[in-house]
């Protein structure tokens, strides 16, 4: 494994090491009724170097002065970074059904819960304390405490083969974990920590011991839990 850039190493406040990159093109309309039109917009990620925090823009389109504006918004919010990384290209993904041909207004909204889920996903333990099932997460060095998000009414299931996931992510004693409910959005899956794993004769664990806030879980490792 190579050596992570300074930047990534390195304490500084949130943001002050600041990658940016942009996903898209959404399809997205003036206003809603008949007759309404659509046009292309971008969004743009900010992604904090030394907490991995998350900011995200709405870019109407795809210019230098798109990107300006979407830069004013996040520095007002965020502060100006001391650095700002690009890989000096373009990266496109496809937009999803769900978030197709949305209003400007939902569109943005849209993006500040994202933001708030991807800021609340943990990053270590609180602290050593086995009964202790909290989690450090951006949103401590942005806020200083935990984000909250607003339940979502309903999901899209997604068919994801998670055959080559987990025999080459095997959990450690300590880790943070969500556990799966297909029946729940991501927001609501219960945050436990590993407390036991039972390798098998391949060394490969498949079996784990899961605390949460309320119970304990002795789980089969199928893909249920993500870290």
């Amino acid at each position: 494994m190579g050596q992570l850039p300074v930047t990534r190493v390195t304490p500084s406040p949130p943001f002050y090491h600041t990658g940016v990159d942009y996903a898209g093109p959404l399809t997205i309309k003036t206003w809603k009724g008949r007759g309404a039109k659509t046009h292309k917009a971008w969004i743009c990620v900010f992604l904090c170097f030394a907490t991995s925090a998350v900011h995200l823009e709405v870019v109407s389109d795809y210019t230098t002065d798109g990107f300006i504006a979407a830069y004013r918004r996040f520095s007002a919010r965020r502060g100006i970074p001391h650095t700002l990384h690009s890989d000096c290209g373009t990266t496109f993904l496809g937009a999803d059904k769900v978030i197709k041909k949305l209003l400007l207004q939902e569109i943005t909204t849209l993006l500040t819960q994202i933001e708030a889920i991807l800021n609340s996903r943990p990053l270590e333990p609180l602290s050593d304390d086995p009964e202790d099932c909290s989690g450090l997460t951006p949103g401590h060095f942005l806020i200083e405490n935990s984000l909250t998000t607003l339940p979502e009414p309903s999901l899209k299931d997604v068919n994801v083969s998670h055959l080559i996931r987990w025999q080459f992510i095997q959990q450690q004693v300590g880790t943070m974990v969500f556990i799966t409910r297909e029946h729940l959005p991501p927001c609501k899956w219960p945050l436990a920590k590993v407390i036991k794993i039972h390798p098998g004769p391949d060394d490969l664990s498949r079996v784990v011991k899961l605390k949460t806030a309320l119970q304990w879980y002795s789980l089969h490792y199928n893909g249920k839990t993500h870290p």
